[in-house]
């Protein structure tokens, strides 16, 4: 069986719908069927965080993903992108870090720097 319950598929479709209103700018949208999701699971909040991130929006990508309750590699590496492509440097090393920093993390990191051009930054997260 491909999922265990209803309301797992609903989440998966849930998630499906923000995500694609995400994928074309429309955050509000997004942010409306996430606010009136029944269920969330981790995928629903990180399509959220993503959708802001992507946008620019930091402040709204730090607000859930300080509400969320688990965190994931994920999580962890669309806010450390999303700070670095905003120019926010300092923020994107985030020290309370609740897991340890893996290659692909460093990886996110350091690509980031790149498209940056933040050779000083890149020098420093690989230190």
């Amino acid at each position: 069986m491909l999922f265990e319950s209803s309301v797992e598929r609903d989440v998966v479709a849930w998630s499906a719908l923000m995500a694609g209103y995400a994928r074309r700018g429309e955050l509000v949208m997004a942010r409306q069927l996430f606010d009136e999701m029944p269920v969330k699971n981790l995928v629903s909040w990180n399509v959220m965080i993503i959708g802001y991130a992507k946008r620019g929006e930091m402040e709204s990508a730090r607000k859930l993903f300080n509400e969320v309750p688990e965190r994931d590699v994920v999580t962890w590496n669309v806010m450390i992108a999303g700070y670095v492509l905003c120019g926010s440097h300092e923020q994107a090393f985030v020290e309370e870090m609740e897991i340890e920093p893996n290659p692909i993390i460093w990886r996110t990191l350091l690509g980031a720097c790149r498209i940056q051009g933040n050779i000083v930054l890149g020098k420093r997260a690989n230190d």
